[in-house]
């Protein structure tokens, strides 16, 4: 089963990505899977691909498996994982390149077909550990080893994918009575339905293991791609805690922040601007999870419109709702991430406003004491001139020996004036000069800035 697509390139470039990592079949798999007529569902540790091929026969298999994002000692066995289930080629390029969105399907031509999607999503790790210095305490950590963070900075991620494959089965002939006969009947027997999942949340483990017991899981079988709604719902689930974690953490900031407006002069010590921005990136992330999500379900309804049958059945409405509900799903939470966008607008416009405020409260201040300095000068300066022009030696203070006191002026103070004339005219004349070069270089920047020069 090939196509022209799928010329093992791909898979071939992901075996060679670390020379240091030998290629092998030794995978840690849990597998789990059903079969009709079978009460209770199995459970399988895996430690080799290879034991798949060994598992009794079932209709229903869920598998789950390593992320595929990196190629190291523990995710040795993934080539022999894809080789095993013939993954296509667009399933691990759009791997390769950390795709935030992404929903393929691929047929071969025997019947066979498979879908598959990408998850990726920015995770919140937050640390609600209180002191007694910091009761409320409420921060976004990095979980990340061996990395310099921001404040408020978490630097992993959410990933995750999924492959869902369907498999036709020969049908069995069998007679009435139970012998061959040529008044045989044909019994169509169900697809082979498997679902593959990389880096799949705990969560989805638990709900598989509340799968063994029970008939749930055969709504499965008449309808594959329930697989996905019920992936896709535990996926919500994950990122609707990291918005409720960044929501709870910029609150502890917002409340710190507004808890300082009363105290003027003071409260923009308390505006971290810093955290402000990794919280607004955050949101950003988040968003476009959300928007990918959505986009996701709206291609897996697209392609599920062309698959299903007419006149259609009541599984395939009642899958068609569940998709509609997951799409209400994320809404909800985009609706959530809009709410947080407008609340940290008005934050940080207002620690701006308060950051502008303090700078004004300190210029009104040094321009109090600029005042007084002012009118202190100006109440000594007309003394201190006086002062200097007598203290030349222009004037002449003295009896001169004939014991009478007497004032003298030179014949020559006609020079103190012409100097001092003569170098105020020429420091104005430079900075006329200075003001009107300076004062056209400005008028040519701003016509060359109009005209586009």
């Amino acid at each position: 089963m090939s196509t022209v697509t799928q010329n093992g390139t791909e898979l071939a470039a992901l075996c060679s990505s670390n020379n240091n990592t030998q290629v092998s079949d030794d995978l840690a798999l849990d597998v789990f899977q059903w079969s009709q007529g079978v009460q209770v569902g199995q459970y399988y540790n895996l430690q080799q691909v290879s034991l798949l091929g060994s598992l009794p026969p079932c209709d229903l298999r869920v598998i789950l498996a390593p992320l595929d994002i990196q190629f190291n000692y523990e995710t040795r066995g993934l080539p022999a994982l894809f080789k095993y289930y013939e993954f296509p080629e667009s399933f691990i390029l759009e791997r390769k390149h950390s795709v935030t969105q992404a929903f393929g399907t691929n047929e071969w031509n025997d019947g066979a077909m498979c879908s598959w999607l990408h998850f990726l999503c920015k995770n919140i790790h937050i640390d609600r550990t209180s002191s007694p210095g910091n009761p409320d305490k409420c921060e976004i950590v990095n979980v990340i080893p061996n990395t310099i963070a921001l404040r408020q900075a978490d630097y992993s991620w959410l990933r995750s994918g999924y492959l869902l494959k369907r498999v036709p089965r020969v049908s069995a002939n069998t007679s009435i009575n139970g012998s061959s006969s040529s008044s045989a009947t044909v019994q169509p027997l169900p697809d082979l339905v498997t679902l593959i999942c990389f880096g799949a949340p705990d969560s989805l483990k638990q709900r598989c293991n509340r799968l063994l017991r029970g008939q749930l899981w055969e709504n499965f079988l008449s309808d594959p791609y329930a697989l996905f709604t019920m992936v896709i719902e535990e996926l919500f689930f994950q990122l609707d805690h990291s918005a409720w974690n960044l929501s709870d953490a910029f609150g502890t900031i917002e409340h710190r922040i507004l808890t300082s407006v009363d105290r003027p002069g003071q409260a923009a010590d308390h505006v971290d601007f810093v955290s402000l921005h990794t919280i607004a990136k955050a949101i950003t992330y988040l968003n476009e999870g959300v928007d990918a999500m959505l986009l996701t379900l709206e291609d897996m309804a697209a392609t599920y419109d062309e698959k299903m049958s007419q006149p259609a059945t009541t599984s395939a409405i009642n899958l068609k709702a569940e998709i509609r509900h997951r799409r209400g799903l994320f809404r909800s939470t985009r609706l959530r991430l809009q709410s947080l966008e407008k609340r940290m607008s008005n934050i940080i416009n207002l620690s701006f406003n308060l950051v502008t405020q303090q700078d004004s409260r300190v210029v009104q201040r040094d321009s109090s004491v600029m005042k007084i300095i002012a009118v202190v000068t100006l109440f000594f300066l007309p003394s201190s001139t006086i002062a200097t022009i007598f203290g030349t030696q222009f004037f002449n203070f003295g009896d001169f020996g004939n014991g009478t006191p007497e004032f003298k002026v030179s014949s020559y103070f006609w020079i103190f004036w012409l100097v001092s004339i003569c170098t105020t005219g020429a420091a104005f004349v430079v900075w006329w000069f200075y003001y009107r070069r300076i004062k056209r270089v400005i008028q040519k920047r701003d016509v060359a800035r109009q005209s586009g020069v």
